[in-house]
């Protein structure tokens, strides 16, 4: 995985930090138990329920109600994907 997602690392103060798709052996261990929950079935569905329930909710107030306006879509998914974290946290 390093080299692959090696590129990905951050470097802070001079010094590397892995992120979980490069880290390796007890601190790849460590870092997948402590996120694991987070991942389990229950969570899941609640997080895809959330996703659909606010998509649905977006399509109604922007797509619906303004049909053939100009969309900035990058802003639009910015502020759809914080309204499904701060819902699902």
């Amino acid at each position: 995985p390093r080299k692959f997602y090696g590129k990905i690392d951050r470097t802070v103060d001079g010094k590397t930090i892995p992120y979980i798709t490069t880290k390796e052996g007890d601190v790849w261990k460590n870092t997948r138990q402590s996120i694991s929950h987070a991942f389990a079935n229950q969570h899941i569905k609640r997080m895809k329920a959330i996703c659909c329930e606010k998509l649905e909710e977006w399509i109604r107030s922007t797509l619906d109600s303004k049909p053939g306006t100009s969309l900035d879509m990058f802003n639009e998914m910015q502020q759809l994907s914080l309204r499904i974290v701060c819902k699902v946290t």
